[in-house]
């Protein structure tokens, strides 16, 4: 018996179905991120912007941070974030 040919389609098969399921799975991501762009899934910009960062020291960060109805003042080091004061909307004409 000839095993060679029939070794030859079983290996051709796997990597055609593993390139199907790799193309799957690529088309896939490409449509949940351009619906979660379309849907405005992400910050980029329209909901949550930061205004500012200050670098106080080594791993500490103060930031203003624009949100909707508020600007905040957020104090920010290695294991956790404090808010430090919030500026309501009518108080942010300037900023």
């Amino acid at each position: 018996m000839n095993i060679e040919p029939e070794l030859y389609a079983t290996f051709f098969k796997m990597i055609l179905m593993l390139a199907v399921i790799v193309g799957c799975l690529w088309g896939f991501s490409w449509f949940v991120k351009n619906k979660q762009n379309a849907l405005g899934g992400k910050f980029d910009g329209k909901k949550i912007h930061v205004i500012e960062n200050c670098h106080v020291g080594v791993k500490k960060t103060i930031s203003l941070v624009k949100v909707p109805g508020a600007v905040l003042v957020v104090g920010i080091a290695d294991n956790y974030m404090t808010l430090l004061h919030e500026i309501r909307e009518n108080d942010t004409k300037n900023i």
